[in-house]
């Protein structure tokens, strides 16, 4: 499976190259200082992010992120606490308001704002592609779908909240939806390729990214297509 980092035109292959890519992050990064530490926003362009940080200890870290044109209606209800994760990471436990199901969300830049919960806004909510299938139509989804259970063309399943007794939630969801808007788009500072589509869902639409080596021989990302596959959830705050 491919880094979540490919999903945006950025590869990673030993510990030497994320080392190298944080120190770029610094040095190319908008500085933005919190209480808990300092963010490094980088925009490498046509929508692709990196968000670095160093918290008050020197711990670091570094997420990416997708910023497009989604605007999912969401309640945020509470942080999901992770003590084993950095500091400035943060995860919230929201609800649709349009879908009516939980879900969790991962959001790069969590420590900017303190959020009264619950909140209901609008949130920007882009999904990393773990996997993916395309489907020509309903009827090729239909055909090729035959196992039980069978879900809906829009479908949402919040797999990251199904975890054992003492497990952290995670922002993981496996969904599916009609393909509004699909292009190949480049990162602006590596040069490499990733696939977007603007997918509308159950409860909203999602900005959704891939590596194209998740992407097989023939298969293209099409206006009405159908996409299914499993995610990785980030998400901004946007109002």
């Amino acid at each position: 499976m491919p880094s979540h980092f490919e999903a945006i035109g950025v590869k990673i292959n030993s510990m030497e190259e994320m080392e190298e890519l944080f120190s770029k992050c610094l040095e190319h990064g908008t500085e933005i200082n919190t209480e808990y530490g300092m963010y490094y926003f980088w925009d490498m362009g046509n929508g692709a992010e990196l968000w670095g940080q160093l918290d008050s200890d020197n711990e670091a870290g570094l997420n990416p992120h997708f910023s497009g044109s989604s605007s999912f209606k969401a309640i945020l209800e509470r942080e999901i606490k992770d003590e084993e994760r950095p500091a400035m990471d943060g995860s919230l436990h929201c609800q649709s308001v349009e879908g009516q199901y939980p879900f969790a969300v991962d959001i790069p830049d969590m420590k900017v704002r303190k959020v009264e919960f619950p909140k209901t806004c609008s949130i920007q909510l882009s999904a990393f592609a773990h996997n993916v299938d395309i489907y020509e139509s309903e009827e090729d989804y239909n055909k090729k779908n035959t196992s039980e259970p069978k879900f809906a063309t829009e479908h949402f399943i919040p797999t990251g909240l199904f975890t054992d007794d003492g497990q952290t939630a995670t922002a993981h969801a496996m969904f599916g939806g009609i393909i509004k808007t699909a292009e190949k788009r480049k990162n602006s500072v590596t040069g490499l390729d990733f696939y977007y589509a603007l997918v509308k869902t159950l409860g909203g639409e999602i900005d959704v990214v891939i590596s194209p080596d998740l992407i097989k021989d023939g298969i293209v990302l099409q206006k009405d297509y159908i996409l299914s596959g499993h995610f990785w959830l980030s998400a901004k705050i946007s109002g």
